[in-house]
């Protein structure tokens, strides 16, 4: 058996007939939320774990070891270039929770009635359903990872007031935007995705085609991540201002006390507990506007912002590798 991690929401153990497919929502998608949990689950389930992202606002999680090297044999991970599985998007982390509970307390109107869709999404995909329970039309969690997309479904199954409005889908950015989603959603969510250099340039490209024009990009951005001052250039690149979010008391309030709800079950798992450090895994929230290739506005924030990341204390990387964690796609 192959090491065990923390996983927040059911792992589907039988491969889902559309994970080889590209991007694309609909029906169909929505359907993948009907099967009952209990039938793909031979594993034992630790008990839901609720979080209070906000006054008005739960979300239900449950909790199962899964493995990273394989299940039934076959591996559910993708592999980095030293092929030891990725479980990075096995754990919740703070970025995520920080971008979900913003979500929560903002109830904005370019949530309500939208088409969102979310990258990097891993296994808890809370942002795409704090977005549900925030009113989106749609709201379309994506990984590149079959087991994260499993587990993603599962936290959306088990909260009764997303299930209508979201769902999860395998996407790999590599494989390209399929013709249907080209410019076809309204907002992009992504939290805390980039964890290595080299990686912006491919999520900027990707945004740019999902968002349709007028659209929005709502991103938590880790301040000590490796690669992740890159999205500030690639973004500008593609003709995106940056503006970053102030974050308020009760927004950070909230996501401490989900964090510290899920601390309690992670167990001995160091990259779950880490994942959860608001130290370690401090992160800037920012809204990207389209304004066009090279215009240049003084509301743009892409240079301090990058500025701001470079010169953030970077925790050491070393530290990371020593405990068992390769940071990988």
């Amino acid at each position: 058996m192959g090491q065990s991690k923390c996983c927040f929401g059911f792992l589907w153990q039988s491969p889902h007939p559309f994970e080889g497919q590209r991007l694309h929502h609909s029906s169909r998608a929505e359907a993948q939320l009907k099967v009952h949990q209990g039938k793909h689950l031979d594993a034992e389930v630790v008990p839901v774990r609720t979080l209070r992202l906000s006054p008005d606002a739960e979300l239900q999680v449950m909790v199962q070891d899964i493995s990273t090297s394989s299940v039934d044999g076959v591996s559910h991970f993708s592999s980095g270039s030293d092929n030891r599985p990725d479980s990075t998007g096995a754990c919740v982390w703070w970025g995520g929770l920080l971008l979900s509970a913003w979500i929560s307390h903002e109830k904005a109107d370019f949530i309500r009635g939208q088409r969102i869709i979310e990258l990097g999404c891993g296994a808890s995909a809370l942002p795409s359903a704090a977005a549900s329970m925030c009113g989106a039309a749609v709201a379309l969690a994506t990984d590149g990872c079959p087991a994260n997309i499993g587990a993603a479904r599962s936290t959306i199954s088990c909260n009764e007031a997303v299930l209508k409005s979201c769902s999860a889908m395998k996407f790999d950015w590599a494989d390209g935007v399929a013709e249907a989603d080209l410019a076809a959603w309204d907002v992009v969510l992504f939290a805390d995705v980039l964890y290595k250099a080299g990686t912006s340039e491919l999520l900027a490209r990707t945004i740019a085609q999902l968002l349709r024009p007028g659209g929005m990009v709502l991103g938590a951005v880790g301040l000590h991540r490796v690669g992740s001052s890159e999205i500030f250039g690639a973004m500008k690149c593609q003709g995106f201002d940056a503006q970053e979010i102030p974050l308020t008391a009760p927004v950070l309030e909230s996501t401490k006390g989900a964090s510290m709800s899920l601390a309690g079950v992670a167990g001995h798992d160091s990259l779950a507990v880490m994942g959860l450090s608001a130290s370690r895994n401090e992160s800037i929230l920012v809204r990207w506007i389209h304004t066009g290739i090279c215009v240049q506005g003084s509301a743009d924030m892409s240079e301090t912002l990058c500025g701001k990341v470079l010169n953030a204390t970077r925790a050491p990387e070393e530290s990371t590798c020593d405990s068992g964690w390769m940071p990988s796609e």
